[in-house]
């Protein structure tokens, strides 16, 4: 019992964890490092009517874009091929054909 208190705690005679706390550990110290979980940006009007009019641009003219998505690592790039109102949501069409849905709400910029 003694060897389990020494160095890491219990972490350090454990040699079996489970998938559910693996996953909690690896959250816990992420949060840590950054200082609390991370907060979705609040968007201004202004930053909102921007993205808008270029999502309505694109879906117009068939220019590419880069949406940057909240919680997710890279940006998506594409074409705007549907824009659902009811559902709050884009789908872009990639230059090779592969399309991808992104809800509005996960939006945090838009470049082209």
């Amino acid at each position: 019992m003694a060897k389990k208190l020494q160095g890491n705690g219990m972490w350090e005679s454990s040699r079996m964890m489970l998938p559910e706390h693996i996953r909690a550990y690896v959250k816990y110290t992420d949060e840590d490092k950054r200082g609390g979980p991370k907060k979705k940006p609040v968007l201004d009007d202004m930053e909102l009517e921007d993205i808008s009019r270029k999502i309505y641009e694109s879906k117009a003219n068939g220019r590419e874009i880069k949406v940057t998505v909240w919680g997710k690592g890279e940006p998506v790039r594409g074409v705007v091929s549907r824009i659902d109102t009811y559902f709050k949501r884009i789908t872009l069409t990639q230059y090779w054909g592969d399309t991808e849905t992104v809800k509005m709400d996960d939006i945090v910029g838009v470049d082209e």
